[in-house]
């Protein structure tokens, strides 16, 4: 699992969760599997399939975030989530020096058009692509 994988590698102090009330079960199942403790922090969205209603609340995820850590410590991953839910993210990340993170591979299911396959997943990490490095 992608965020479970992403979570594993950069071991985080806090988990910032954008979820939609049907996604929301899923982040204590992936973190009663994790071998490492985080301070999860959740952020229901008001409606996942509406990208202005999305952007706001990631928006205001990532600036609690950007709050507590600083912006060179936010990782942003935009791997999971419907569309909508992985565009908004990004639209709200650009105001930030933070870290984009996305989870690919060459090797995926359905003809090379699906998932990546269990054991061909690479991280890709970089900087918010809208925002000037200072």
């Amino acid at each position: 699992m992608p965020v479970a994988m992403v979570l594993e590698e950069l071991k985080p102090h806090y988990s910032f969760f954008i979820v939609s009330d049907q996604t929301a079960q899923q982040v204590k199942e992936i973190m009663s599997a994790l071998p490492f403790k985080t301070e999860n922090r959740l952020f229901t969205l008001k409606d996942y399939q509406s990208l202005k209603l999305c952007y706001e609340d990631c928006k205001k995820a990532i600036e609690a975030a950007v709050k507590l850590v600083g912006e060179e410590n936010v990782y942003v991953n935009y791997t999971g989530g419907t569309k909508v839910m992985s565009a908004a993210v990004i639209l709200a990340a650009q105001y930030y020096n933070v870290h984009c993170i996305y989870v690919g591979g060459d090797i995926r299911e359905k003809g090379g058009l699906g998932t990546v396959i269990r054991d061909h997943e690479e991280i890709f990490i970089e900087l918010s692509p809208a925002k000037k490095v200072r």
